[in-house]
């Protein structure tokens, strides 16, 4: 081979390569965010920990999972979260607690032993997804602990959806939102329904 050719080889795989990635979509990055909240009542002084908060494995990547029929589940390989999905939720579920429960310390999980929580709401996510028909959904198993460990709330399992206003990610995020918004009005109440620690 000449050098000649080499170079018009090398130029034509340089060439091919640079097409290819031109021609991928951008890569977009979703944040979870807290819904303005209705507070509850007036502040009763007590202080809430959430977490630890667990995922299930397929739902802890960068990209955006959505559920289709049957057992089946899509990955949006150019829709991302900006942040761990862990981080995303409990940050979101801190905020919006702490909007429901004004005057009260609301914080995430981990903490130190001295700023240990009154109530600690410990939670399993088994579903956080858009669904096939488009809907958000939200499937969680939590528990409320007191500060010495024990159950003051049993284990529960909840659900709640959301429809999205429209068909793309940005609307499928703000529905995910709205679920962990009413979830954590969920919370918020149960936890109002205790006696003060």
């Amino acid at each position: 081979m000449t050098i000649g050719a080499g170079r018009c080889i090398g130029a034509l795989l340089l060439a091919l390569t640079l097409a290819g990635c031109a021609s991928s979509p951008p890569t977009r990055f979703y944040l979870l965010s807290a819904q303005t909240a209705t507070p509850v009542g007036p502040a009763v002084g007590f202080s809430v920990g959430v977490g630890p908060l667990e995922l299930p494995a397929y739902l802890d990547r960068p990209q955006i999972v959505t559920r289709t029929a049957g057992q089946e589940v899509e990955v949006a390989e150019f829709e991302r979260w900006a942040e761990p999905l862990q981080d995303g939720v409990q940050r979101v579920l801190v905020e919006n607690l702490a909007a429901a429960l004004p005057g009260e310390r609301v914080q995430g999980w981990p903490w130190r032993r001295a700023t240990a929580p009154d109530w600690q709401v410990e939670l399993r996510l088994t579903h956080f997804e858009r669904e096939a028909g488009g809907d958000a959904a939200l499937a969680v198993r939590w528990r409320v602990l007191d500060r010495e460990g024990r159950e003051r709330v049993p284990l529960r399992a909840t659900e709640h959806r959301a429809h999205p206003g429209g068909a793309d990610y940005p609307d499928t995020v703000a529905a995910l939102d709205r679920v962990l918004a009413d979830f954590a009005a969920e919370i918020a109440a149960t936890l109002r329904s205790l006696r003060k620690p």
